[in-house]
């Protein structure tokens, strides 16, 4: 594969996930065969167990991650979801109010490598999903190390393709590329927003990467865990450290 797609380079991912907005959820399901939530579901079970929590879920889309961590802390957290994309953040605010959390939910449309908050403003940043759509990703997460209070945690839930020496990549290189496209497109009328999508999978960091970026920008990898061999991972990482200086984030 070249490259991510030209146009999407140049009209950017908030235009493509406007567009997907209203089935965005329910193609999340097909295409993950129902595991997404599931995956979500096990970020809670790294979230300190006492006292109340200020979150920060970057990339919110429609809430799924923000509702997923209030149904496990319910009253002991507050989550301030960001997205620039305007739909989704409607949707997400839709789906809050149904469930019952809209009060402890507040929705920002923000550039997540430009966040618009206070140095230790949170004791817990999420993001799931949506790093690897990131233009700067790694101005992100120095931008997280940044609003985290001491101590505070990192939890980056996202998709990669496993290694190459893994039996399986073939068959999964093959389903991200073409299937992905296919059944997104058939979901959403969007297939090329899906092309765009599986792209990002195929040009993301591999785990070794990643964790080493995590480390440049001020994290200490403490945790993580992969699903569906690998396709999904998910990390846990501390603020240890100021981040590296000098850097062109």
């Amino acid at each position: 594969m070249a490259g991510i797609d030209p146009l999407f380079l140049r009209t950017g991912s908030v235009g493509v996930f406007d567009r997907i907005a209203r089935v965005y959820d329910r193609a999340n399901r097909v295409l993950s065969f129902g595991q997404d939530i599931r995956w979500r579901d096990s970020i809670k079970d790294w979230l300190p167990s006492s006292g109340s929590l200020a979150v920060l879920d970057i990339a919110c889309g429609t809430a799924d991650m923000a509702l997923t961590l209030l149904k496990s802390r319910s009253a002991a957290c507050r989550v301030t979801g960001i997205d620039l994309c305007d739909h989704m953040l409607d949707i997400g605010r839709i789906k809050a109010d149904r469930s019952g959390h809209l009060r402890q939910i507040s929705f920002v449309r923000a550039d997540a490598q430009n966040l618009p908050f206070s140095d230790q403003s949170f004791d817990v940043v999420t993001v799931a999903f949506g790093l690897r759509n990131m233009p700067n990703y790694v101005r992100v997460l120095a931008g997280a190390h940044r609003v985290l209070k001491s101590n505070g945690q990192l939890i980056v839930l996202e998709l990669v393709l496993p290694g190459k020496s893994n039996i399986l990549y073939p068959l999964v290189r093959f389903y991200i590329r073409f299937l992905v496209p296919f059944i997104g497109g058939l979901f959403t009328g969007q297939p090329q927003a899906y092309r765009y999508l599986a792209q990002t999978i195929e040009h993301f960091s591999d785990g070794q990467r990643f964790e080493q970026i995590l480390e440049q920008t001020g994290f200490r990898v403490s945790a993580r865990k992969h699903f569906m061999f690998g396709v999904a991972r998910l990390w846990l990482a501390e603020k240890a450290a100021s981040a590296m200086t000098g850097q062109a984030w």
